[in-house]
């Protein structure tokens, strides 16, 4: 028994130091980008302008899918979105994977859009062959890096991936997970707003 719970703890520690990792690697290379790209003054008033708390309404933004088709947040108005950011190298972010698909194939007639986004240190010739392979069945937008800090502050900023947002039908954000989700954890939140 004593053996059971010591390696069940070591298997939790070791996923919550591969989850800091991931956060702590990727906020660090986001900040060096942004500081780059962009002037003190617009990173003041993005800052003003971005809130992503719970409560507050979702920003739109201007991303492509995998086939190269611009995507807004306004495409899935009326629509429950789950929010994801992700990346194929983040061991966490592929834990998640197949609950979203099961999901999506699940809640879609209700009314359910998983819009997982990445870009995070890769590009689409990285993210296309991942989802096929994966059979992601959800749509798959790409984010390039000089636009990822300014995404991720209209949404608050995040503390790492995966994290993903509940945003109502009313484009109303209700709800942010940090770390890997489940199907019970969405329902727990967002059965209410399915159809």
């Amino acid at each position: 028994m004593l053996r059971k719970q010591t390696v069940l703890i070591i298997a939790l520690l070791s996923i919550l130091i591969v989850a800091v990792s991931c956060s702590k690697e990727e906020q660090s290379q986001a900040d060096k980008e942004a500081q780059k790209s962009q002037p003190a003054v617009q990173k003041e008033i993005r800052a003003e302008k971005a809130s992503g708390a719970i409560g507050s309404k979702a920003a739109d933004f201007n991303l492509v899918d995998l086939e190269g088709n611009e995507v807004t947040l306004d495409t899935y108005e009326d629509k429950v979105i789950l929010l994801n950011f992700w990346a194929t190298w983040c061991p966490p972010c592929r834990v998640e994977i197949p609950d979203f698909i099961e999901m999506y194939d699940k809640y879609k007639d209700q009314g359910l859009v998983i819009l997982g986004v990445s870009g995070f240190r890769e590009d689409l010739t990285k993210i296309k062959p991942f989802a096929k392979e994966n059979n992601m069945n959800y749509p798959i937008l790409f984010v390039e890096q000089s636009k990822i800090q300014s995404l991720l502050d209209n949404y608050g900023g995040i503390e790492g991936i995966p994290t993903t947002f509940l945003i109502d039908p009313q484009g109303v954000i209700q709800h942010k997970w940090v770390g890997p989700i489940t199907e019970s954890d969405f329902l727990e939140q967002g059965k209410q707003y399915l159809k």
